[in-house]
């Protein structure tokens, strides 16, 4: 059932999943007529510098980390949260978005382009995303940038192209971020923005997940990965996609990711 792991699986396992630049993006479920942020892209497998689409992606478990994500900062409330004016097709393979579709996905740039990323906007001042996309790691910490070199976009189609530019003035990681053999533990960063989002049919936060920790539970329910990642041949596509995904069980995500944390 997965209900005590940190991390989970999940994929399309047909030639289409998350890649480079997703990582820090989320996986939403559609659940009770509103979408939830259900895990945040950590690690795909990568062969010559190329993601395996064929196998799956690790997801940091969003529901370990909601009590310390809410103690970072507000989120939304459930009136405003999680709501999408454009209807999504149930889709197996990866495709383009519109600006109005995941309008919670915020692209994170760090200013002198060391580092492309993905985030979840989960109020009006806070992103949650990977540390990686903010930060320097090593194997045992990372260390965020300054703050005035990190730049978040909302409500662009394209990576980074979008007069809704917001500046960061404050990174917290987890404090038990640790890189241990290649492994992330504890893949979760917050960021407060530098002003509070004006939430329109482009740019709205999702809701965090409140419910059971029992992914077979919501097997049946349209789970959507999404980000500003890199295409089949490795080159980011600098656009917004998304993908169809399933959850898979903790003995097949095993036999991909042997040392995933637990």
């Amino acid at each position: 059932a997965l209900s005590s792991l940190r991390t989970f699986c999940a994929g399309a396992s047909d030639g289409s999943g998350v890649c480079s630049g997703d990582s820090g993006g989320g996986l939403f479920i559609k659940f009770n007529n509103a979408f939830y942020l259900r895990g945040i892209v950590s690690s795909s497998l990568v062969s010559n510098y190329l993601c395996d689409v064929n196998s799956y992606a690790v997801f940091t478990n969003a529901l370990k980390y909601r009590d310390w994500i809410k103690s970072k900062g507000t989120v939304a409330v459930n009136s405003e949260c999680g709501v999408m004016s454009a209807s999504t097709g149930l889709i197996q393979g990866g495709e383009f978005s519109s600006r109005k579709e995941f309008p919670w996905t915020a692209s994170v740039v760090i200013k002198d382009g060391a580092f492309d990323s993905s985030g979840v906007l989960v109020s009006a001042r806070h992103v949650v995303t990977q540390p990686a996309s903010v930060s320097a790691c090593n194997e045992t910490t990372c260390d965020p940038n300054a703050l005035d070199r990190v730049k978040v976009y909302f409500a662009a189609l394209r990576h980074a192209d979008s007069t809704s530019v917001f500046n960061a003035i404050k990174i917290v990681l987890h404090p038990h971020l640790r890189v241990v053999e290649g492994t992330k533990m504890n893949n979760v960063a917050v960021i407060t923005l530098d002003r509070s989002v004006q939430f329109n049919e482009f740019i709205r936060p999702v809701c965090l997940w409140t419910f059971s920790d029992n992914l077979s539970l919501i097997a049946n329910s349209p789970t959507f990965g999404v980000g500003y990642g890199t295409d089949w041949s490795g080159k980011y596509s600098n656009i917004k996609k998304h993908v169809r995904v399933k959850l898979v069980d903790d003995g097949t995500c095993f036999k991909y990711y042997s040392d995933i944390p637990t």
